[in-house]
């Protein structure tokens, strides 16, 4: 179930920051021990990222309740040593209470982490995909 949507800051492997919407829980998750939050509030009108960006994230599970799992999106690319680590753990909320309560802060053990993914165009200057299909390559 998801919270409130807001907007954060994404900042790419190549230093491009952008915003991009993310559930307010999620974003405000912090690596165990740290205080930096994994997405962090936007502080200027960034451009919205673009589709040919797939975000960096790590899955998790509530370590109170192993059934309970989540995707988190990673704003930030200096934080991911520490979500990489082994045994590394999030702080985050817990979905929301009773009478949409704000849920306690619970520990979640991180198992996989995925890395940006960028779907590049190819340069002007290559017209074809270089396929033998018989297909003229200048248009």
């Amino acid at each position: 179930m998801a919270g409130s949507l807001t907007i954060r800051r994404y900042t790419s492997d190549t230093g491009g920051v952008y915003a991009f919407k993310v559930d307010k829980s999620n974003g405000n998750a912090q690596p165990f021990g740290g205080s930096d939050p994994l997405c962090p509030v936007r502080t200027a009108d960034y451009p919205p990222l673009p589709s040919l960006y797939k975000k960096r994230y790590v899955l998790a599970y509530n370590q109170a309740n192993p059934r309970q799992t989540r995707k988190f999106y990673v704003g930030v690319p200096s934080i991911v040593p520490t979500l990489t680590a082994p045994g590394a753990k999030l702080i985050a909320e817990d979905y929301p209470g009773t009478n949409d309560s704000a849920g306690a802060n619970v520990t979640w053990i991180i198992t996989a982490y995925r890395g940006e993914r960028v779907n590049l165009l190819p340069a002007v200057s290559t017209p074809d995909t270089g396929l033998t299909d018989g297909s003229p390559t200048t248009t």
